[in-house]
């Protein structure tokens, strides 16, 4: 792992996306989560004494807006 690289961390069929950060202190092979976000939150993970961590998956792309019509009218603006 590479500090700042993507991971997924899985346990029990739940999981998240984090971001590493390398400690000098830390064990090799162990971590801690310190943050996240409610939908993506660790305590998701609460209770799970083995994890695993994997490569994340690459962010899905945001579809293009789907416009009804492709008509452009000219639009008069009042002060």
């Amino acid at each position: 792992m590479q500090q700042g690289e993507r991971v997924q961390v899985s346990s029990d069929g739940r999981s998240l996306i984090a971001n590493v950060a390398l400690r000098e202190r830390m064990l090799p092979g162990s971590g801690f989560l310190i943050e996240g976000i409610a939908e993506q939150g660790a305590g998701i993970l609460d209770g799970a004494e083995v994890v695993t961590v994997a490569a994340a998956p690459e962010p899905e792309e945001a579809p293009e807006p789907a416009y009804l019509t492709e008509k452009r009218e000219a639009v008069a603006w009042r002060s």
